[in-house]
């Protein structure tokens, strides 16, 4: 993990740890602390602009899957309008 976190984001495993501790384990967008079945802490995945490839935050699965999907912001303003024109 800690050669992986360093060669794709540039952060150090205690830099990993920092940012984790500074966000209380917890997703920087939904505010859990992701945890497996069993109860373990589950770790957070490096959020990062894919243009610039600055490191943001540290994200739960579901909300860093998600991210991916909104960066393309004209496919959210088209979902939006979709969700409003078909509200029951």
């Amino acid at each position: 993990k800690d050669h992986y976190i360093k060669c794709v984001y540039g952060l150090s495993l205690e830099d990993y740890r920092r940012m984790a501790a500074q966000q209380n384990d917890r997703c920087a967008i939904c505010d859990t602390t992701p945890k497996t079945p069993k109860g373990r802490l589950f770790p957070l995945y490096v959020d990062h602009d894919h243009a610039t490839g600055a490191v943001r935050a540290l994200l739960c699965n579901r909300c860093n899957a998600a991210l991916g999907f909104l960066e393309d912001t004209s496919w959210v303003s088209r979902a939006q309008a979709y969700l409003h024109e078909h509200a029951s």
